[in-house]
This record gives C-alpha cells, sequence and structure tokens, in this order.
C-alpha cells in the first residue's frame, strides 16, 4: 500500500503540472514564489513556503485551478482571512491554534482513506458504488467537516462576509448550509459541482445507505432530505465524476488552511514534534512522489527487501547528476523521516533514457546529521 502511494501521488502531482517542466528544483522555487504571491503578501512567508518543497502538490494545485472558479474562490478565501487578521488577529491565531490539531488528523485520516479505497476492484460496478460511499461518508465525516468548521469561523470573522459576527456553534450540517447561502462562490463548491447536492446530504445519503445501484441501466438513485423527500440519480460515470469532485473541494480545502497556517506561523507558535503530529508512511511517501513530479522524473520500480527499499526513477529529460544531486538535498527530510519513524531506509538509483544507472542516493546518518552517499 505505501508504494501506491508513492506512484500514485507523482502521478497526480504530474498531472496538476499540464505539461509544464522545470530545469532545476530551483527553478520551481522561483515559480512557487510566484504563484503564492497572487495570494500571500508576507515576502519572507512566501519564501519560506518555497524552500520548503512541501508544498509542492498545494503549488501545482494552484497552478492548475488558473482561469476557474477553483482560483476565484482561493482569492476569496485569502481575501476574506486577511481581513479577518487585520480585525481580529487573536481570534483568528486562536481558532487555528485549536483546531491546529483535529485539522491534521483530517489531512491523515483523508490520506488513509484514500489508501484503503484504492484497491478496491472497479470492475465490479455494484462493490465501486458501495465503496465510493463508503469513502464519501468517511471524508466528508472526518475530513470536511473539520476543514469547513475552520473556515465557517474564519469567515465569521471577516467583515466581507455575509457570516460576519456569527458565532453561533453549529452542527456541521448547518455549517455547510450557512456557507452555501452566504455566497455564490460557496454554493458552487458545496453544491453546485456535486450534482446540485450540498455535500452535507451526500454524507446523510452515504451514512443512511439511502441509495442503489440499478444494474440494468448501471445508475445509482439516491434519496436524501427530509423522509428522503427527495432523489437524484446519477449514471455511474456521474458517480465517478463525484468522486473526483469530492476529492478536489479536499485539496482545495488543504490549499487554502495549510498555506494560511504559514502566514499564522502556526506551526512555530506550538513547535513541531512526533508526539503532537502523526506522519504516516503513506504521507512522507506521498511527498517524495509529488517531488519526483516536479522535474518529471518517472518511477520505474520500487525494489523491496524487508526494511531496506531501492526506488528506481528514470531522468527522462535527461537533467543528469548536477540536477540530480541539487533535488537529493531535497528529499534528506522526507528520507530521514522514513528512517527514524520507521526503521525504513530507502535508497535511490537513477537511470537515464536508455536504461542506464548514472547516480545512486542513500541515506548516511552519522552523529545525527543526514547527508547523502553516492
Amino acid at each position: 500500500m505505501e508504494d501506491l502511494a508513492l506512484i500514485s501521488s507523482r502521478a497526480e502531482a504530474s498531472s496538476l503540472l499540464n505539461g509544464m517542466e522545470f530545469k532545476s528544483i530551483y527553478e520551481f522555487e522561483e515559480f512557487s514564489e510566484e504563484m503564492l504571491r497572487k495570494y500571500i503578501v508576507d515576502k519572507e512567508c512566501i519564501k519560506t513556503i518555497a524552500a520548503s518543497k512541501a508544498f509542492s502538490f498545494e503549488i501545482m494545485f494552484l497552478k492548475k485551478i488558473e482561469g476557474t472558479f477553483l482560483e476565484d474562490f482561493t482569492k476569496y478565501f485569502f481575501n476574506n482571512f486577511s481581513l479577518a487578521v487585520e480585525h481580529h488577529k487573536s481570534d483568528v491565531i486562536k481558532i487555528y491554534l485549536e483546531s491546529d490539531l483535529l485539522i491534521n488528523e483530517a489531512l491523515v485520516g483523508y490520506q488513509d482513506s484514500a489508501s484503503l479505497n484504492s484497491s478496491v476492484n472497479t470492475e465490479n460496478q455494484r462493490r465501486l458504488t458501495k465503496s465510493a460511499f463508503n469513502m464519501f461518508g468517511d471524508i466528508i465525516e472526518s475530513s470536511l467537516y473539520p476543514q469547513l468548521n475552520l473556515l465557517y469561523k474564519v469567515f465569521a470573522l471577516s467583515k466581507d462576509s455575509s457570516i460576519y459576527g456569527d458565532d453561533k456553534i453549529l452542527t456541521n450540517g448547518k455549517i455547510v448550509s450557512s456557507l452555501v447561502e452566504s455566497s455564490e462562490l460557496f454554493k458552487h463548491v458545496l453544491k453546485d459541482i456535486l450534482h446540485n447536492v450540498p455535500l452535507n446530504q451526500w454524507r446523510n445519503i452515504s451514512n443512511h445507505s439511502s441509495y442503489s445501484y440499478n444494474k440494468e441501466t448501471s445508475s445509482v438513485n439516491c434519496n436524501y432530505g427530509h423522509n428522503n423527500s427527495r432523489s437524484v440519480t446519477l449514471e455511474f460515470e456521474e458517480l465517478v465524476d463525484l468522486l473526483k469532485s469530492i476529492d478536489t473541494i479536499q485539496i482545495l480545502l488543504k490549499t487554502c488552511l495549510e498555506l494560511s497556517s504559514m502566514m499564522l506561523r502556526i506551526k512555530e507558535s506550538i513547535g513541531i514534534h512526533e508526539n503532537r503530529y502523526e506522519l504516516t508512511e503513506e504521507t512522507i511517501l506521498s511527498q517524495i512522489g509529488n517531488m519526483f513530479a516536479v522535474l518529471s522524473y518517472e518511477i520505474r520500480d520500487i525494489e523491496k527487501n524487508k526494511s531496506h527499499w531501492k526506488i528506481n526513477i528514470i531522468d527522462q529529460r535527461s537533467l543528469g547528476k548536477a540536477k540530480f544531486r541539487e533535488f537529493g538535498k531535497e528529499l534528506i527530510p522526507y528520507l530521514a523521516c522514513m528512517y527514524d519513524l520507521y526503521g525504513l531506509l530507502i535508497d535511490i538509483e537513477v537511470f537515464d533514457i536508455k536504461g542506464r544507472t548514472f547516480q545512486k542516493m542513500s541515506l548516511a546518518t552519522k552523529n545525527n546529521s543526514r547527508s547523502i552517499a553516492k
């Protein structure tokens, strides 16, 4: 399952780039700064985020959504976030601090849910339907609701929001309804792209199993609302699209909240240590996969020998040794985490387009320092 996280994250991140290519990891860093300037004013914060490379996937996502309503929503969020910070900074910091661990758990939960459902047999439509609805309910309840709760509190502190000053404690369903009614952008994100059914109703459909698969028509009928008085029927292909839409909402919220958390320097305020933040194997390997996508390194195969892995990658753009050495330095924190937390030693071997090895990389540890042995 772990290697699937590596491969799928590399593929997904690569698709976000949509053909864009970078000559070096430092060129990607400059590109990251350019993307972040659309949303963040603090130059020091921009440089910190870009230099860390920890948000490479989010940077690629911001590029992918250019010219779409998702970009409009992202700008809308950061405008309201900035207003909330300008007039209620201590309150904003407080809600981010209070939500920090819950949001981290929500993101880990999303990764687990995606991993568990990735092995479902997609040829059996009935099983995939059940798996999809199980996933809807799990992602909405454990991941999207905590993030939307935080978003709601931010907008309640923004003078430009129609829910400004609304400090009532609401249920998750009421929060979705309130956000949908607050602006056309929220309505588009949380309802319109979900076949005009609000996000919270998809959670109810899933949790109450109020759906049925029709084998003859390859469609799924769903009932929702008071006494299941409303219904929607999806072609099987539309169900797959719905899953993609919910995944897009997850990435959108994660991007907004993680970058805004960096703007507030929340992690610095709390102090990062293992006992507070769970770094799963899938999360770390997904980051490594995202990094491979930055310079278009292709994963050829993965050799596993108990606690020692070797990832073989192809330098399909013939960037050469020097560029890989620069890139390798950025991988050290992730390889170190895999070794320190899970005892998994990962080596990387690089092949040219003709299948010849030209670089090997392994993590060398000495006196608690980290370096690359070549």
